[in-house]
């Protein structure tokens, strides 16, 4: 407790006095009193312009004094773990705080393509968060140039509805990642109706099936590409492309015909699956 403001701070559980073997030279106060004890030569190595930053929220200048930094604790304790390179995962961050603290990086002099990579804790811990919160970790991505996280999150959008994406969403991603967005999804439906529109193979004429009870079969697909057409998606599932048409196999006595049709579900489940399912691969 402060005697002479009567105040009771709190200490961050990563960031307190002993936390790191080196002792710490700097400490930040987040907007809603909680402390981090860090080192000036840390931040100062995430960027040259950070400790300037992070300085100039000091009321004397001097970085012997508490400086207020105006973010609340949970987003000023992973903008340090992100510059740490340490994971904050054990404080169960949320999307939203994860989201906003990559946005605030360039407020502390960082580019977050300099700390946001493959092979950091922060990388893999948004990451961790596309599967709920594809759209918006994507947008983030996109807004600030990181490749790789756009890449990998744009997997979890195809089944996402891009008549609802709203104005503000578009204008954060900007216009070559929305482009990329539209051009996956029109990509992949494409590649479903090519897919699908190719019937079973003939197989040879016996007495038991003429050339007419195949064209039954083809009829039977063709009602079949019609049925998923009417609402193919860039997330079509397998297990709906199998729904629709292994059921044809059950109503037909050739043995041959089922034959064919079931190679021809493979062929299709096989050639969707290999249909890409990220925009920048």
């Amino acid at each position: 407790m402060d005697e002479s403001t009567d105040q009771i701070m709190t200490v961050s559980t990563s960031f307190h006095p002993g936390a790191h073997p080196v002792e710490s030279d700097l400490v930040l106060s987040s907007s809603d009193g909680v402390l981090f004890y860090v080192h000036a030569s840390t931040i100062e190595k995430a960027s040259p312009t950070a400790l300037p930053s992070f300085l100039s929220f000091s009321t004397s200048g001097i970085k012997e004094d508490i400086i207020p930094i105006p973010e609340p604790a949970t987003v000023l304790n992973i903008i340090l773990h992100t510059i740490y390179q340490s994971t904050c995962a054990q404080n169960l961050p949320t999307s939203d705080d994860l989201i906003e603290a990559i946005d605030r990086l360039p407020r502390f002099g960082i580019e977050p393509s300099t700390l946001v990579r493959p092979d950091t804790p922060i990388y893999q811990l948004i990451l961790s968060h596309a599967p709920l919160r594809a759209i918006d970790v994507y947008a983030m991505a996109a807004h600030h140039d990181l490749r790789e996280l756009a890449e990998a999150s744009s997997s979890h959008l195809l089944a996402y509805s891009l008549e609802t994406l709203s104005d503000e969403m578009a204008a954060k991603m900007g216009p070559f990642y929305l482009k990329r967005l539209f051009l996956l999804h029109m990509t992949r439906t494409e590649e479903a109706k090519r897919i699908l529109l190719q019937p079973p193979s003939f197989h040879p004429v016996t007495k038991e099936c003429s050339f007419e009870d195949q064209r039954k079969v083809t009829r039977a697909w063709a009602l079949g590409t019609t049925y998923l057409a009417w609402d193919v998606r860039p997330g079509l599932s397998l297990s709906r492309i199998q729904s629709v048409f292994e059921p044809l196999v059950s109503n037909m006595e050739c043995t041959a015909c089922q034959n064919m049709v079931k190679k021809r579900i493979r062929e299709v489940v096989t050639g969707w699956a290999a249909v890409k399912v990220s925009l920048l691969r």
